[in-house]
């Protein structure tokens, strides 16, 4: 194979794997992969974005330490030459060659970043739905993906109603939840500057929990306890009354208040006179004329309603 035709299979490649690559992220809250050899400096990635991150930064460490090997290699070759033109232009083109791919390896981030930097953000499919609902026209997204497979262990279901007992909340509520903030992971990555941890991604050392992040990723039945206490501290209900699916529309409340905060669920003035899908007023949270800072809650309370409709069916 020529080296025109190896660039252009190369450049096939990538492009291929561009295309395909917001596909295959949306699977991975469908299954848990763990992969069976580490990435060398990296480890073992447990969901598909950190996997691919992971691949691109040692592909960056890979070319910068290639680089140093073959610009060492040119320079030995154009001190050894005594004079040869040709093997001194080999050994020019060697170094050129290994500087200018660090520079295009370099480069390709910075433009991709430039043109737009959610090119370069690999995300999950809760992360996408989220971005999604910048766009909410007051209408709740229709969200259809099976529970992560964690979350189906006999671990997690024995956890998931014996904290239900104790806290009177829907056992389907809680699985939902831990769902969308971790997969049912027990120690997934802390958020918000490291202060939400735990399989429910909870503030810890706040009201009403009052613990350690620590505590909470060596205990599942601790993070899901927490988890519970800020769902009912959260939630209330400002709701119109009405009969047209009050338990989607509770479960939708529910999740608004966990992720946006109880502000979320006050009144929406900018909404006054107006229902949503489900016949009732809107709340400040999904009012499609002023969301605020609650634009990307609807897409994320529609996906735990599908993981909690998937928990009903089991």
């Amino acid at each position: 194979m020529n080296f025109k035709l190896k660039q252009k299979a190369t450049t096939i490649a990538t492009l291929l794997v561009l295309l395909f690559n917001p596909i295959l992220a949306l699977a991975t809250d469908a299954y848990t992969y763990s992969p069976m050899e580490e990435i060398p400096g990296f480890g073992r990635p447990d969901s598909y974005e950190l996997y691919i991150l992971a691949i691109y930064k040692f592909g960056l460490w890979t070319v910068g330490i290639a680089a140093v090997i073959m610009i060492s290699a040119g320079a030995f070759m154009y001190i050894t030459s005594a004079g040869n033109t040709s093997t001194t232009g080999k050994a020019k083109g060697i170094i050129f060659d290994a500087i200018a791919g660090v520079i295009l390896a370099l480069l390709s981030y910075v433009l991709l970043y430039t043109i737009n930097p959610a090119l370069v953000a690999i995300k999950g499919i809760d992360q996408l739905m989220s971005d999604s609902a910048r766009s909410y026209d007051g209408k709740y997204p229709v969200i259809d993906f099976p529970l992560p497979a964690n979350c189906n262990s006999t671990e997690w279901q024995a956890i998931f109603k014996s904290v239900s007992a104790s806290s009177g909340l829907d056992k389907c509520l809680l699985e939902a939840v831990t769902a969308i903030e971790s997969s049912c992971n027990q120690q997934p990555n802390r958020t918000n500057g490291g202060q939400d941890c735990g399989a429910m991604q909870t503030r810890a050392a706040s009201p009403p929990c009052n613990t350690t992040c620590d505590e909470l990723e060596k205990s599942p039945e601790a993070a899901i306890t927490c988890g519970a206490k800020y769902l009912k501290n959260n939630y209330k209900n400002n709701r119109t009354p009405n009969t047209n699916n009050p338990d989607e529309q509770k479960i939708h409340d529910y999740y608004a208040g966990y992720n946006g905060g109880p502000g979320a669920l006050a009144t929406s003035s900018s909404c006054t006179g107006m229902t949503n899908s489900y016949g009732n007023n809107y709340e400040k949270w999904d009012c499609p004329k002023d969301c605020g800072g609650y634009c990307v809650v609807p897409a994320r309370t529609a996906t735990v309603l599908n993981y909690y409709k998937k928990c009903k069916a089991k």
